[in-house]
This record gives C-alpha cells, sequence and structure tokens, in this order.
C-alpha cells in the first residue's frame, strides 16, 4: 500500500511539468506560426505572461518585442498591453525610472 502512494504521489508532481512544457511549446507555435500582425504582438504578450513566472529577463524580451511590433503597426491595444505587462515586470525589478521612461516613450 505504501509503494502505491509513493507511486501516486511521483505521478501527481511529474504531471505538472508535462502539462507546463505543452503550453509552452503551444505558446511557442502560435508566435512562429502568425503573421506579422496584431495576433503576433498578442502571442507576444501571451508568452511573456507565460515566462513571468520563471525569468523576468525573458518576459521582458517578448514585451519588448510585442511594443516594437506594436508600434510598427499603430496598434494601440498591443501598446497599452505592453506598457501594462512590461512596468509590472520592471516594478517587481525596481526599476521605476526606467517603468516612467518607457511608459512615455511608448505613447
Amino acid at each position: 500500500m505504501k509503494t502505491g502512494f509513493k507511486i501516486a504521489f511521483i505521478v501527481l508532481l511529474i504531471l505538472p511539468a508535462f502539462a507546463q512544457n505543452k503550453e509552452e511549446y503551444t505558446l511557442l507555435k502560435n508566435i512562429s506560426r502568425s503573421k506579422e500582425d496584431t495576433n503576433r504582438v498578442l502571442a507576444y504578450i501571451e508568452y511573456g505572461r507565460f515566462l513571468e513566472n520563471g525569468n523576468l529577463d525573458s518576459a521582458a524580451k517578448y514585451y519588448l518585442k510585442a511594443s516594437a511590433l506594436s508600434n510598427k503597426l499603430n496598434y494601440d491595444n498591443g501598446k497599452f498591453k505592453f506598457i501594462s505587462n512590461y512596468t509590472y515586470i520592471l516594478n517587481l525589478q525596481g526599476n521605476l525610472n526606467r517603468h516612467y521612461n518607457s511608459t512615455r516613450k511608448a505613447w
């Protein structure tokens, strides 16, 4: 009976890791398959949110990609999403001055 509990416990620990890898793969596939349009901006934002849990620098990189493409497309919703997500990262890192400057440049 103890062995059964140990196996069940191990399986429950491993399953979330597989689910997370599948989610990451799906998000990256959405980015690579999308055209250079507003859908790609939203895919960059979504992937950045996924990365926030483990790597703030990588998340910021994808938010910056979303910003650049939003500016190129003149996509106001993408600019707004960039500001709200990127400033969250900067606030977590304690970069308030950079937060202010990035917000001003985005508009």
